[in-house]
């Protein structure tokens, strides 16, 4: 048996045949290029796709998936695939009782990547962290994976774990600075808002504020906003007074489903996730979201969403905005009522006034002088007015005409018969 040497490939001849061994394909120097290319940039995109790539042209297989896996979820997403249509970008897979130490070869693979062809896997790690996946079809030549191809396999995946991870680190902080921007322009938005709501007791100009942020910011397509009643009276039948109703008629609330709203002890209540009879009324209504304002253990306030105009659901750092906005209108809404009340006391208590100095000029300041008697008046009525009264008319030098009288009753009642 003779070798030598032509260009990339070795030629050996033996007892006549000739075999071509594409050794080139698996040099150090591949491995050094590729390690290159990949540390070359910080976009994940980028830097999976090469990687796939490069996997599948020197394994020669004909399909491939790069999962990322998801630790909060438990599950691994589909961060980039190459000829496998059942499996686009973005999907979530569960991959349960799998070995992320060492490679899966074959029968080892699981179920899931089995049933899309991924006849082989390496797990993806840097330290002590898991990465993801990294899944290969078949070969096109129909050929068995040798041993040297699953250890250039094992070799470039260990290269790449790095670039792998640093560009997961540099999407983390980019989501992280979106996530923060989000917070910032929230709160931002929170504090313009509360300084419209502290500046008006207005109620027609504080749910005009509450309207256009939850369908003009929130894109909501249909809202209740309804405050516990002082009095205990409120709308329909119930102790909750209606604030605000859009999208919804306010006759459409009747008290059994006002009483499902306040009955929610949950901070936060998905209408479709319930499966009480509460949840029936509401999503008859046509209801996505209740949300209990609290105060001193009591509902003091529901606001009740319905779907967002663009369909996607609510996301908790949107649900803590609404939460913050809802109590924000709670607060703002209830010193409305109160300044309302504290006026209407004081109109009452100063037409009170006004009577009562009626009252007294009905009664004599001062009693007729006699010799012969003293006398003397005081009035102290137990409210503002009364049904009291005293008069004294002198008939002659010798003669006083005294009248008392007093009316069953006290307060207003009593003062204007008395009158």
């Amino acid at each position: 048996m003779s070798a030598k040497p032509s260009g990339s490939e070795t030629e050996i001849v033996d007892g006549g045949s000739v075999r071509r061994d594409h050794t080139d394909r698996f040099d150090l120097r591949a491995l050094y290029e590729t390690s290159q290319l990949l540390s070359s940039s910080l976009e994940l995109e980028f830097v999976l796709n090469n990687l796939l790539l490069t996997a599948m042209s020197k394994l020669l297989s004909t399909k491939g998936v790069a999962l990322l896996f998801d630790p909060l979820g438990s599950a691994y997403r589909v961060a980039a695939s190459k000829g496998i249509a059942a499996l686009p970008t973005g999907t979530d897979i569960v991959l349960d009782g799998i070995d992320t130490n060492d490679p899966m070869l074959e029968d080892d693979v699981p179920e899931r990547l089995l049933e899309h062809g991924v006849k082989l896997v390496f797990p993806v790690a840097f330290g002590h962290r898991e990465i993801g996946l990294i899944g290969l079809g078949p070969k096109f030549t129909k050929q068995p994976f040798e041993e040297r191809e699953l250890e250039f396999m094992a070799s470039l995946v260990n290269m790449s774990s790095a670039a792998v991870h640093n560009s997961l680190m540099v999407e983390e902080l980019k989501l992280a600075n979106r996530d923060l921007d989000g917070k910032v322009q929230q709160l931002n938005t929170l504090f313009d808002l509360s300084q419209e709501f502290n500046a008006t007791v207005d109620r027609k100009r504080l749910v005009k504020l509450l309207t256009f942020a939850l369908m003009g910011q929130m894109m909501v397509t249909k809202h209740v906003f309804m405050i516990r009643s002082v009095t205990g009276e409120g709308d329909n039948g119930s102790n909750m007074h209606i604030v605000t109703a859009k999208g919804v008629r306010k006759e459409d609330l009747d008290a059994d489903t006002i009483a499902s709203m306040c009955a929610q002890q949950d901070m936060v209540l998905f209408v479709e996730d319930g499966d009480s009879e509460a949840c029936d009324h509401l999503r008859e209504k046509g209801f996505r979201l209740v949300l209990p304002i609290r105060q001193k253990g009591d509902t003091g306030a529901v606001l009740c969403l319905g779907p967002k105009m663009t369909g996607q659901t609510y996301q908790p750092d949107e649900i803590e905005f609404l939460y913050a906005l809802g109590n924000l209108a709670f607060v703002s809404l209830t010193n409305s009522y109160l300044v309302e009340e504290q006026i209407e006391k004081e109109r009452l208590e100063e037409e009170m006034r006004l009577a009562r100095e009626i009252q007294e000029r009905l009664q004599p300041r001062e009693l007729p002088v006699m010799q012969t008697i003293d006398a003397a008046s005081l009035a102290l009525p137990s409210r503002h007015v009364a049904g009291d009264y005293f008069d004294a008319v002198r008939l002659d030098d010798d003669r006083m005409l005294y009248a008392i009288a007093d009316v069953t009753g006290k307060g207003v009642p009593a003062s204007l018969l008395m009158s």
